[in-house]
C-alpha cells in the first residue's frame, strides 16, 4: 500500500484464484475506501491461465468494490501478449466495473498518476451508475 494507492504484482502463471484472492484482500482492507489508484504490474507474468468465463467472473467480483469506491484509477503494466489479449477482452465488456489503462512500464504508470486530472469522484468507473 502507498498513500492513495496500491501496487499489485503478479508473477508466474496468472490464474483466476490468484486474481480473485488479490481483489478480495484489497476490497476488504479498510484503506480501500480511500484508494485512488491501483497499479497492476504483470511484467513478471509468464503465462495467462485465464479463459473467457474467468474474465467475466473477475468483472462480476469487481462490481461490488466499484460501487463502494468508483474513484480508482487502474493502470496495468503489461508487456506479455497474453496479458494484453486478456486486457483487450476485458475492455470489451460493456458493463465492466472499472476502466483501465495499459502502460509499458512502471515509470509510465507513475507518470500517468502524477499528471492525471482524473482523481475526481466517479471519474474512473466504467459503469454509468
Amino acid at each position: 500500500w502507498e498513500p492513495r494507492g496500491i501496487v499489485i504484482t503478479y508473477r508466474g502463471d496468472l490464474v483466476l484464484d490468484m486474481v480473485l484472492a488479490s481483489h478480495a484482500a484489497i476490497a476488504a482492507d479498510p484503506r480501500f475506501d480511500a484508494l485512488r489508484f491501483a497499479i497492476v504490474d504483470t511484467v513478471l507474468v509468464d503465462k495467462v491461465a485465464l479463459v473467457e468465463s474467468d474474465i467475466a467472473q473477475i468483472n462480476a467480483f469487481l462490481v461490488g468494490p466499484s460501487i463502494t469506491n468508483p474513484d480508482i484509477l487502474v493502470l496495468v503494466v503489461a508487456r506479455h501478449p497474453e496479458v494484453s489479449r486478456f486486457l483487450d477482452r476485458y475492455a470489451q465488456f460493456p458493463d465492466r466495473a472499472y476502466d483501465l489503462q495499459t502502460c509499458s512500464s512502471m515509470e509510465s504508470a507513475r507518470q500517468v498518476i502524477a499528471t492525471s486530472p482524473s482523481f475526481r469522484p466517479g471519474r474512473n468507473r466504467a459503469r454509468g451508475r
